[in-house]
């Protein structure tokens, strides 16, 4: 009677483990469990000896069932006691994790936030430069018309001056290779011009005598002797003349007379401001290639006319 009343208490407190182990939290269960192995314990000190432990095995061979002896369920419920700190020290872990996991989910999201700010201000930041150049490209494209538009202007006003600065030199005629005297005075040119003209262009005396001239005198400094043979002789020493007539009409009689000067080593010429007489100089070697070729050609001014249409592009 003793054995069953100890075996339905072993029983019973197995029936308590397994209630205990299906009901309560990990934690509560293992301080469970430290309860439970701690009664089992204290039952089996004051009822366990050797003759419990003979019935106990009396009881085993006669039922001929082989069960747990409460040393087995001491060490397996100290096993489960184990394992269940050791899952409380994970759990404690993994909210350790968690807790982790959440505020690094939360500094991204404020990363993905920042992000999204800062690409939205980069983008209308681009798209106001995109404006600005858009803009800068307006105002270049205008600014290049205006160019061109100054250019045609500046070009316009040099033809325009060089057309009125022509004006002042219309009654001007060039004397080249007349040969200087030393320390010739505009009054002494004046002079050589007058005999020029009468003893090589052929103009009577008495026509030469009424010709009036407003300015008479050798071009540009004065050359040395020395340095203009180093350049190819004493010819190039004399600076031409300018002579300056009071009347268009005497000037076009002087030059008109300038082909008695042919085979000579005297010129007589018109005076244009430079850029003028070096376009003057290209026309006319074009218009001698026209000649050549056949053609009528002569040059007026600063325009080539080949068969009595100018050419603008010579």
């Amino acid at each position: 009677m003793g054995k069953k009343k100890k075996r339905s208490e072993s029983d019973e407190e197995i029936t308590e483990l397994k209630r205990i182990n299906t009901q309560s939290s990990p934690g509560g269960l293992s301080q469970a469990i430290s309860q439970l192995c701690g009664q089992i314990i204290d039952s089996s000190d004051s009822n366990s000896g050797e003759g419990g432990l003979k019935s106990m095995e009396g009881q085993t061979s006669q039922t001929g069932h082989t069960g747990p002896t409460n040393s087995d369920i001491i060490a397996m419920l100290g096993k489960i006691h184990l394992k269940l700190n050791d899952m409380d020290d994970k759990l404690k872990k993994l909210d350790g994790l968690e807790k982790k996991v959440d505020s690094f989910d939360k500094d991204l999201k404020k990363l993905w936030l920042h992000i999204d700010t800062f690409t939205k201000e980069t983008r209308d930041k681009i798209t106001m430069v995109d404006h600005k150049v858009d803009s800068v490209d307006i105002e270049l494209e205008g600014a290049r018309k205006r160019i061109a538009d100054l250019e045609k202007d500046k070009t316009k006003m040099k033809d325009d001056m060089n057309y009125m600065q022509s004006q002042t030199m219309r009654n001007n005629l060039i004397f080249g290779n007349i040969p200087e005297e030393a320390n010739e005075t505009p009054v002494r040119s004046e002079k050589i011009i007058r005999d020029f003209i009468i003893s090589k262009l052929k103009i009577a005396k008495e026509e030469v005598d009424n010709m009036r001239f407003e300015r008479v005198h050798r071009m540009g400094q004065k050359i040395d002797a020395s340095s203009a043979g180093e350049r190819g002789g004493v010819r190039n020493s004399s600076r031409s003349i300018v002579c300056k007539f009071s009347f268009f009409g005497d000037r076009e009689k002087v030059r008109g007379s300038s082909k008695n000067l042919r085979g000579t080593q005297f010129y007589v010429s018109e005076q244009f401001p430079p850029e003028v007489a070096a376009k003057r100089r290209r026309l006319f070697r074009k218009a001698k290639e026209e000649k050549l070729a056949g053609r009528k050609a002569w040059v007026s001014y600063d325009t080539l006319f080949v068969d009595g249409k100018p050419v603008r592009d010579a």
